[in-house]
C-alpha cells in the first residue's frame, strides 16, 4: 500500500526528534508491507500555536483527485496535534470524507472498531492532559523566574538590553541561561525623553515629529513614526520603572497559526491577575512621571469607550486625494489614517462626521435608490419574465438592499447621530421604494407560483 508519513517536532531538540521519527516510522511501514512514497515533515514547530505548512499540504492532497497515497502514518496522535477538537476533524476528514487510512504507530489496534475507536479518544484525552500539564508547569516555571527577579521570556523592551547569566545545567547537562534587564546606551535616552515629555501632556506626535526632524529612528529603524509605538511604551509602563511583570496578557487566539485575536476579547487581563516582582532593574522614569503616564491611560480607556460606541459607516471606504490612505473615524471626525504616522508628508484636514456622511447619504438617496433606478430595474425583469427565462433574484435583491438602509438609519439614530426628524426625512422614501419593489415582487412570485418572505418595515 502507497504510504505517506507524517513527522512533527518541536522546538527542543527537534533534529534528533526528527530524524528518530523517520527511522520509526520507515521501519514500521517496511514491516506492514508498505511503500513510502512521501514524507510531510513540519520541524521545530509547536502542534497547538504554530501554522503547520506540510501538515496542511498532506490534508490538501488527500482531498485532490491527484492524491498519491492510500494510507498516512505517524508515530502518535500527539505528534498529529494536541488539540482534541482540532485532530477529531483532520481524522473524519482523512478517513471518512477522503477515504483513507490513518495509521498510528504506537497505538494498539484491537480487531473491532468500535474498541479502535474508545482507544484512540483515551489516548486523545491523555495526550491533551499532557499538553495541558507540560503548558502548567512551563507557566509555573516562568512564575518562578519572574520572582528571582529574571525575565519570563522575550525580547526586551526599547530602552534595555538582556543580559544573560548561566544558572547550572539541566538533565541533558545543557547550560541553562536566564536574563535580566540592564540599561541600553543608545536607546534608554529616547525612551527616557518620551516619558518626560508625555507626562507633561505634549502630544505623541508632536513628540515623534520632532524625533523624525532630529533623525532618530524608530524602534524598526524606520525615519517615520507610528503613535502606536508611544502606546505601547506607555502600556508598558511598569517595566519603565523597574518592574518584572508576568500573567498580563490574554492568551493570543490563531487561526491556522495566524493571531486573530484575544480569549476574551481583551488583550489584557485584569490587573489583579497581573504577577509583579518590584525593583528587577533599573528603572528608566521616575514615579511622578509614571503616575502622569497612568493618568493618560486611564482618561484614554474611558474617551476609547466613548469613542466605540460611534458608527462611522464610511471608515475605510475614503481615500485621501493626496497620498491615497484611507480615511477613518476618531471621535467624530475622519482622518487620514497617514497622518498617525510623524514625519508623514500628507497634510490633508480631516471631515466631520456629519457633513461627509450627510453628503454621502444624500447622493446615495438621490443617484442610487430614485424611483427611476427603481423602475428600469423592475422593467429588465419583466422583459426577462416576457422571454421565458425569469429571474426575480434581482428584485429580491434589491428588496434586501432597502431593508439594509433602513437598518442603517435605524442604527445611526439609536447611537444619537441623527434626530428623529432626519430619520423621518430619510426613511419615508425608502419605505415608499420598499412597497413599490415589494409589491411588484409579490406579482412576479405569483405568476411563479413561489411564496413572499415576509417583510418587516419601520414605522415612524
Amino acid at each position: 500500500m502507497k504510504v505517506a508519513l507524517y513527522i512533527r517536532s518541536s522546538k527542543d531538540q527537534h533534529k534528533v526528534s526528527h530524524e528518530t521519527q523517520e527511522r520509526q516510522l520507515r521501519e514500521y511501514a517496511y514491516r506492514n508491507g508498505d511503500d513510502v512514497i512521501e514524507i510531510f515533515s513540519d520541524v521545530g514547530l509547536s502542534s497547538t500555536n504554530d501554522v503547520r505548512p506540510k501538515f496542511n499540504q498532506m490534508i490538501e492532497e488527500a482531498q485532490s483527485g491527484s492524491r498519491r497515497f492510500e494510507k498516512i502514518c505517524c508515530l502518535d496522535l500527539s505528534r498529529f496535534g494536541r488539540d482534541s477538537y482540532s485532530t477529531i476533524r483532520a481524522l473524519h476528514k482523512l478517513r471518512e470524507e477522503c477515504g483513507l487510512i490513518v495509521d498510528f504507530m504506537h497505538m494498539p489496534v484491537t480487531e473491532t472498531k468500535s474498541s479502535n475507536v474508545l482507544m484512540e479518544s483515551s489516548f486523545m484525552g491523555f495526550s491533551n492532559y499532557h499538553s495541558l500539564v507540560s503548558k502548567e508547569k512551563g507557566v509555573e516555571g516562568m512564575k518562578q523566574n519572574v520572582y528571582g527577579g529574571y525575565r519570563a521570556g522575550g525580547i526586551a523592551p526599547f530602552g534595555y538590553q538582556l543580559e544573560h547569566y548561566d544558572h547550572g545545567k539541566n538533565k541533558k547537562g545543557e547550560t541553562v541561561k536566564k536574563s535580566k534587564l540592564i540599561y541600553c546606551n543608545d536607546t534608554a535616552p529616547i525612551l527616557k525623553e518620551y516619558m518626560e515629555r508625555r507626562a507633561k501632556n505634549e502630544s505623541r506626535k508632536s513628540i515623534f515629529l520632532d524625533f523624525f526632524n532630529r533623525g532618530i529612528k524608530s524602534p524598526r529603524g524606520r525615519s517615520e513614526w507610528s503613535e502606536t509605538t508611544g502606546k505601547s511604551w506607555e502600556d508598558n509602563v511598569e517595566q519603565y520603572l523597574g518592574h518584572t511583570l508576568f500573567n498580563r496578557t490574554s492568551e493570543k487566539v490563531r487561526d491556522n497559526g495566524k493571531i486573530v485575536g484575544f480569549k476574551g476579547g481583551k488583550k489584557f487581563k485584569d490587573e489583579s491577575e497581573w504577577v509583579i516582582q518590584k525593583n528587577t532593574h533599573l528603572p528608566l522614569i521616575s514615579e511622578e512621571v509614571g503616575a502622569a503616564i497612568k493618568a493618560f491611560r486611564t482618561a484614554n480607556k474611558r474617551a476609547n469607550r466613548f469613542n466605540k460606541k460611534r458608527t462611522y459607516l464610511l471608515s475605510g471606504l475614503l481615500k485621501c486625494s493626496e497620498c491615497g490612505a484611507s480615511y477613518v473615524g476618531d471621535r467624530t471626525t475622519y482622518r487620514c489614517n497617514a497622518q498617525t504616522k510623524a514625519g508623514s508628508k500628507c497634510h490633508n484636514n480631516g471631515i466631520s462626521i456629519g457633513v461627509i456622511e450627510d453628503a454621502v447619504l444624500s447622493y446615495i438617496q438621490q443617484e442610487v435608490l430614485s424611483s427611476e433606478q427603481i423602475i428600469e430595474i423592475i422593467e429588465k425583469c419583466r422583459k426577462k419574465l416576457v422571454s421565458g427565462n425569469p429571474e426575480i433574484d434581482l428584485i429580491d435583491n434589491r428588496l434586501e438592499q432597502l431593508g439594509k438602509e433602513i437598518n442603517k438609519l435605524v442604527d445611526l439614530f439609536q447611537s444619537g447621530i441623527i434626530d428623529k426628524e432626519t430619520l423621518r426625512e430619510r426613511i419615508t422614501p425608502l419605505n415608499d421604494q420598499k412597497q413599490v419593489v415589494s409589491k411588484t415582487l409579490d406579482t412576479l412570485r405569483g405568476s411563479q407560483k413561489v411564496p413572499r418572505p415576509q417583510n418587516l418595515w419601520v414605522a415612524l
